[in-house]
């Protein structure tokens, strides 16, 4: 039988490990300031926000093998934010934040470096801006996105971090996990809002 400081050790021991191969924190990124490109209808073409509480932080991880099979793992984390320069404007922001395959976090800078994705827009930041562009009403209004490249002492340096923004709104958030898991008569009443909703669509300039 192990002794209890055996036994503390073996925990600590563990709880590194985990913390080395699979990253679980990113608490640290609470007050920094991001800088996000505008949505089509602002006047301005940048503004900037600040995360405040971080609210959400889920991975996909992947393995060797399903990195050279289905693409790159990533965090996405959610936080509370607000317009540094008009607090009263407040939302909720995403990042996507690619990271290291499987038990290679441990591993040099350098050789992280190797998995490393410039360029990269995920799925939700791709519609997000598109229904801003057709002034959708049946989503939150866009405040802003953007898109950086991790540095030296971050998980995947070179690799990509995607920022999007929107204004907060009542109700509850549905994603792919509790929309599928709802019964077909739920899907279909989601389904219904967005037809429902109107696009208003430019006016494209006449010559």
């Amino acid at each position: 039988m192990c002794s209890p400081l055996r036994t503390s050790s073996l925990a600590l021991l563990l709880s590194l490990l985990t913390a080395m191969f699979r990253p679980e924190d990113f608490d640290h990124l609470c007050s920094t300031e991001v800088r996000l490109e505008q949505p089509s209808h602002s006047p301005s073409r940048t503004t900037t926000f600040v995360l405040d509480d971080k609210l959400s932080e889920e991975y996909q991880t992947m393995t060797q093998e399903e990195f050279h099979d289905i693409g790159h793992p990533f965090a996405a984390l959610k936080f509370s934010c607000r317009n540094l320069l008009n607090p009263t404007q407040q939302g909720f922001i995403r990042l996507y934040y690619q990271i290291p395959i499987d038990g290679t976090i441990s591993h040099s800078p350098q050789v992280r470096a190797q998995q490393a994705l410039t360029q990269h827009t995920h799925a939700e930041v791709e519609a997000l801006i598109s229904l801003d562009h057709k002034n959708c009403t049946a989503v939150p209004k866009l405040l802003g996105y953007g898109n950086r490249v991790q540095g030296v002492e971050d998980y995947a340096p070179g690799g990509y971090i995607n920022y999007v923004a929107w204004t907060r709104v009542a109700g509850k958030p549905i994603n792919s996990v509790s929309y599928w898991g709802r019964d077909l008569a739920y899907r279909e009443e989601v389904r219904s809002a967005f037809r429902a909703a109107p696009f208003v669509y430019p006016k494209r300039a006449t010559t």
